[in-house]
C-alpha cells in the first residue's frame, strides 16, 4: 500500500506526519513536494477518488431540500459553496446519477515495484 490517510474535512487527519494538510485547496502543491514520483501519482488518484466518493456520504433523496452548509468539506470550494450561494443553496432530489459503468467499477492498488 502505498498510502492510508484518515481525512475530516478535507484535511488528512494521519498518519501523523501528514495531519492537517488539505485535500482540496493546495493539495498537488504540498502533495509534489513531499512525494517521490510514484508516490504522487498515488496520492493525487487517492485525492482525486476521496473527492468523488465524498459525495456519496450523503442520501441526497432523503436529504433533499436541506441546506448546503451541512457538506462543510465543500465551503468555498466553488461559486456554489460560497457566500449566499451556499447560504441559500439546498440539496436536490433525483440529482446522483449511478451511470451503468461505474457501478461495476474496481480499482487495482497493487502498483508495481
Amino acid at each position: 500500500m502505498v498510502h492510508s490517510w484518515d481525512v475530516e474535512d478535507a484535511a488528512i487527519m494521519g498518519p501523523l506526519d501528514l495531519a492537517g494538510r488539505p485535500l482540496l485547496s493546495g493539495f498537488a502543491r504540498w502533495a509534489s513536494a513531499s512525494f517521490d514520483e510514484d508516490q504522487f501519482e498515488a496520492a493525487m488518484i487517492l485525492e482525486r477518488a476521496w473527492y468523488i466518493a465524498r459525495g456519496r456520504r450523503f442520501l441526497t433523496e432523503t436529504m433533499a431540500g436541506a441546506s448546503n452548509t451541512i457538506n462543510r468539506a465543500m465551503a468555498g470550494t466553488c461559486f456554489a459553496y460560497t457566500g449566499d450561494q451556499a447560504a441559500n443553496g439546498r440539496l436536490r432530489r433525483g440529482h446522483v446519477d449511478n451511470h451503468p459503468a461505474l457501478r461495476s467499477a474496481t480499482f487495482n492498488t497493487n502498483l508495481p515495484d
